[in-house]
C-alpha cells in the first residue's frame, strides 16, 4: 500500500520488486511524505511529494464602494476539488464569507473598508496564494462645508458633507489649516460634524482623514476679522514723547495672547499687550505727526482705524518776540510736544 501525507492512495499497483505504482488521492497540502507498506515492512521518503500552489489569476471587481457585504469572485488555479477550508482575505482582514466554487473559481463577501489598493489572499487546505493590488475602495470626497465663517473664539460646530464618509464612527480625523479640530463626530455616510478650534487665519484647507483615506476642500474656512475702534473714553490724544498706554478696543482680537501686534501710523508701538477678544493695550512710540492709523494684527488677521490717534503739540512762549528787520535773529519756541530727538522741525 502506499501512501501520500496521512491518506492512502486510491489504488496501488505491483509493479516489480524495485517498482510499484500508486494513484494518489487529491489534495491541496504543500509538501508531503511519501510511505510505501509491503507485508509487515514499512518506508518512507519525505518531501517526496508536492500539490501544486493555489493562484489567483482573475478577480472581477478591482474597485468597490465603501460599503461592506459586496460579492466578488476569483478565478485561477488549485483551488481544491471540495470545498475544503476555503478561505479568502482582503488586506489583513477576512471576507465576510466563502464559497468554494471548482478547482478554479471562488466567491467571497467583502467587509468594508477605507485602505486604499489591497492584496487578495486565498487559503486551502494548507495550501495558500495571493494577488497584490488586486482590490481597491472608492476615495473619500468633501463636497461643502457650513457654516464657512466662524468666530476667532472658536468651538464652533461645522458640519461637512461629502460622500463615502464612512457606515460607523471609524477613526474620523479632521483638520483646518494645520491644526487638528477639538473633536470630531461622524454622522452619517454622506455628513460629519467637528468642532473647529479658534483661529486668525483669512482662508484654510479642511481636511478629512478616513482610514487610509483623506479629502481636502481649499478655502474652506475663514474666521472673522479683527475689528478696531477708539472710543472717545479711551485717550486718542497723546504726547510726543511716547512711551504711553492705549488702549486699542474692538472685537475679533483673539482668545489668547496669540502675537497681538499694534502699530501707530508706520511704527510698532514700542510693546503691545493682548488682554481680551476685545483689548488690546500697548506703549506708544515717539513721534510729532498729526494724526495717524491705528493697527493691529492677529495671527493672519489686520484690521486698521484711520485718523485715530494724534500727537500733542502745544506752543506756550516766544523768548525775543521783538527782532530787527536785518533778520538772521536767534528765537526761542518754548512748548509742549516737539519731539524727543532732533526730526524735520521748521520754524
Amino acid at each position: 500500500r502506499g501512501r501520500v501525507g496521512q491518506s492512502s492512495c486510491e489504488a496501488s499497483e505491483w509493479v516489480s520488486d524495485s517498482s510499484v505504482r500508486c494513484m494518489s488521492s487529491s489534495g491541496v497540502r504543500g509538501t508531503l511524505r511519501l510511505g510505501l507498506t509491503v507485508g509487515d515492512q514499512a518506508g518512507s521518503l519525505t518531501e517526496a511529494l508536492s500539490y501544486g500552489r493555489v493562484e489567483i489569476s482573475t478577480v472581477n471587481v478591482l474597485n468597490r464602494m465603501f460599503s461592506s457585504s459586496t460579492p466578488i469572485s476569483m478565478r485561477g488555479s488549485s483551488f481544491g476539488l471540495i470545498g475544503l477550508s476555503s478561505k479568502s482575505a482582503i488586506g489583513f482582514t477576512a471576507c465576510e464569507a466563502s464559497v468554494w466554487e471548482s478547482d478554479t473559481a471562488m466567491r467571497c463577501r467583502l467587509v468594508g473598508s477605507f485602505t486604499g489598493t489591497l492584496k487578495l489572499s486565498l487559503t486551502s487546505g494548507a495550501s495558500s496564494g495571493s494577488m497584490t493590488q488586486a482590490m481597491s475602495y472608492d476615495g473619500i470626497s468633501v463636497s461643502g462645508v457650513h457654516p464657512q465663517n466662524l468666530a476667532s473664539t472658536g468651538s464652533v460646530s461645522v458640519t461637512i458633507s461629502g460622500a463615502t464618509l464612512g457606515l460607523a464612527q471609524f477613526s474620523p480625523h479632521t483638520r483646518v489649516g494645520p491644526s487638528a479640530c477639538e473633536t470630531t463626530d461622524w454622522t452619517s455616510a454622506t455628513a460629519v460634524r467637528t468642532l473647529v478650534g479658534q483661529g486668525w487665519a483669512s482662508s484654510l484647507r479642511l481636511g478629512v482623514t478616513l482610514g487610509e483615506r483623506v479629502s481636502t476642500r481649499t478655502d474652506a474656512i475663514t474666521y472673522d476679522v479683527a475689528n478696531v475702534m477708539l472710543p472717545s473714553s479711551l485717550m486718542a490724544n497723546v504726547p510726543s514723547t511716547g512711551s504711553v498706554s492705549v488702549t486699542v478696543a474692538g472685537s475679533g482680537l483673539g482668545g489668547m495672547s496669540f502675537s497681538a501686534w499694534a502699530r501707530m501710523g508706520h511704527s510698532s508701538c514700542e510693546a503691545s499687550d493682548w488682554e481680551s477678544d476685545s483689548s488690546v493695550r500697548c506703549l506708544s512710540s515717539a513721534g510729532v505727526r498729526g494724526t495717524v492709523r491705528v493697527g493691529v494684527t492677529v495671527g493672519e488677521a489686520l484690521e486698521s482705524m484711520s485718523e485715530s490717534l494724534s500727537y500733542a503739540l502745544t506752543l506756550s512762549s516766544l523768548i525775543q518776540a521783538n527782532a530787527g528787520t536785518t533778520g538772521s535773529v536767534s528765537v526761542t519756541v518754548a512748548g509742549m510736544g516737539l519731539g524727543g530727538m532732533m526730526q524735520s522741525i521748521r520754524g
